[in-house]
């Protein structure tokens, strides 16, 4: 049941963002949640972050651990079941800063809500940096771009909560929050926010993302890009 209202309350808010009714905001603070409920298909899920919506910049959790596992590594891929005969696994989530990998992982946490008839997936498992979110019945294609947004949503989160592995960030790129293209409240421009879908079921979704930012203020000169692709099996739910 808390798993069930979880996911009815986050996907209130990306079906919101997806139909113009929610007020992005960006480059505010993040707050990367708390573990909670399991629910993802390659380990003990948790909880997105509450920090997606506009409001007062919040602090980074500081909890990093796992009370399933027991630590907070991240770099360790699940290994996903094969669907009709194309294998999937961890997606790539790759950070660059100014054209330099910064960080690379490969987990996720990726489920789909029968009776919504919505996706959701979430890079890497527990970081949560990387929050894609499909409409319902989605079919193939662009799920959201720049600078038009699109039907579904795509945020970025730059905590590193000890899951997320970016230790390597620079701190003028750390804890801020982008779910919006163009110009940021603090200055910072989105000029590509993609996701792309080439494969959509209950058992499987593929596809690619892409997010860039140029900085402003103290990331002036500096571009933020995180990319990646993805093949993996959502849980049912």
């Amino acid at each position: 049941m808390r798993a069930l209202l979880a996911f009815s309350f986050l996907f209130t808010i990306a079906c919101t963002s997806a139909c113009g009714s929610f007020r992005e905001s960006s480059t505010q603070d993040a707050d990367a949640g708390d573990p909670g409920a399991v629910r993802q298909d390659g380990g003990s899920g948790a909880t997105p972050p509450p920090g997606l919506t506009d409001g007062a910049a919040q602090d980074a959790p500081s909890d990093s651990t796992d009370p399933h596992t027991g630590d907070g590594d991240a770099s360790v891929a699940p290994d996903a079941p094969s669907v009709d005969g194309a294998p999937s696994g961890p997606p790539t989530i790759v950070w660059e800063v100014d054209g330099v990998v910064v960080a690379s992982l490969t987990t996720f946490e990726a489920f789909y809500i029968v009776s919504q008839g919505t996706y959701g997936m979430d890079f890497p498992h527990w970081g949560r940096s990387i929050q894609a979110w499909l409409p319902k019945d989605p079919v193939p294609g662009t799920i959201v771009s720049c600078p038009t947004g699109g039907t579904g949503n795509l945020s970025l989160i730059t905590s590193d909560n000890s899951y997320a592995g970016l230790g390597a960030l620079p701190d003028r790129w750390k804890n801020l929050t982008f779910v919006s293209c163009g110009a940021q409240n603090g200055g910072d421009v989105v000029t590509a926010r993609d996701l792309i879908i080439t494969t959509v079921s209950p058992a499987r979704i593929a596809g690619s993302y892409e997010i860039l930012v140029q900085g402003a203020g103290v990331r002036a000169g500096s571009t933020l890009r995180v990319h990646g692709v993805f093949d993996v099996a959502p849980q049912t739910q």
